[in-house]
């Protein structure tokens, strides 16, 4: 977990660690997102065997959507109804809501929250990746060893290598 976190440290900081490159703004909203996320791998799994992954679900994104409702209204602000929308947010909505949090919580049947999240760390790297190619961000040496730290720490765990593990003489 550590090295983990190391890793996402030295991406968000291109390794200099008295400034970040980016904004504290992001930083906050990831901040928050490490919580949310952090409270969506341990909170269902209880749940999950009883009710299954779809249930659980189904449930949770319909009280968050209620909640959301008294912060944004749904009849504020609607677009201007098109074919083409309608099936962007339904591609959204299936895709990068439902079949992807019916998957995540399907794995904390079979592996650790702990494993769920440290393959979580992988964001931040697909992140630094994917702003390198579309927005042409230098590629600096902290990039590469902050990469290299996420995908040694999520290989470490998958292969079940405790570096700190006391030994019985």
């Amino acid at each position: 977990m550590l090295l983990a976190l190391l890793g996402t440290f030295i991406l968000v900081t291109h390794g200099h660690f008295n400034q970040l490159v980016v904004a504290p703004l992001a930083l906050f909203w990831g901040l928050m997102s490490a919580l949310a996320i952090a409270g969506d791998t341990l909170l269902p799994r209880p749940l999950l065997p009883k009710f299954g992954s779809i249930n659980v679900n189904a449930w949770g994104l319909l009280v968050g959507g209620v909640q959301m409702n008294f912060i944004q209204p749904v009849w504020v602000g609607v677009p201007q109804f098109t074919w083409q929308l309608a099936g962007e947010i339904t591609v959204v909505v299936l895709f990068g809501t439902l079949i992807a949090y019916v998957m995540y919580s399907n794995s904390l049947l079979y592996i650790t929250p702990t494993t769920a999240s440290l393959l979580d760390a992988f964001e931040p790297l697909a992140a630094t990746i994917l702003s390198i190619i579309f927005f042409s961000i230098p590629f600096a040496w902290a990039d590469a060893v902050g990469g290299i730290l996420i995908v040694l720490a999520v290989v470490m765990l998958s292969l079940n290598v405790r570096p700190f593990k006391k030994r019985r003489k």
